[in-house]
């Protein structure tokens, strides 16, 4: 017995693109366990979510820059 056609659509459907907004999302905007990408106002890229009614987020750096909020002496 075949597949329909809509699930050989979805089998075969590629991830759709990842939208990225500017500015912080507001905690009432944003839908439970839904990550949003967002260009902040300092220049920085951040994964926010929205979980147990609290906003999340995560920052990322570009390749290579990333650095440690702690100093090491040798």
């Amino acid at each position: 017995m075949g597949l329909d056609r809509t699930i050989r659509n979805l089998i075969h459907k590629k991830q759709e693109r990842v939208n990225i907004g500017r500015g912080k999302p507001r905690l009432s905007d944003m839908k439970e366990g839904i990550p949003e990408f967002r260009f902040t106002d300092d220049e920085k890229l951040c994964m926010y979510i929205r979980y147990n009614n609290q906003l999340w987020r995560t920052r990322f750096d570009i390749e290579g820059t990333s650095s440690v909020g702690i100093t090491i002496e040798v």
